[in-house]
């Protein structure tokens, strides 16, 4: 049976931990985020308590957790 070779374009990952440790990357992310709405920073590992969710929690969790802070 001979198979048609299509090419890819595109492959998507969801890089929350199971394919590569993103932690410190999702960590810089949300902090930059928070920098730039004046609140402060939160530790890489505060953080990486609230992946699992989805990013709308992970969001919301963080900046209460900064806010909090303040």
């Amino acid at each position: 049976m001979k198979r048609s070779a299509r090419p890819c374009g595109l492959f998507l990952f969801d890089l929350d931990g199971t394919l590569i440790d993103s932690r410190a990357d999702i960590a810089r992310s949300v902090n930059i985020t928070l920098t730039r709405m004046d609140m402060p920073p939160l530790a890489e590992s505060c953080i990486a308590d609230f992946v699992g969710s989805g990013l709308p929690q992970l969001i919301e969790r963080s900046l209460r957790e900064a806010a909090g802070r303040q």
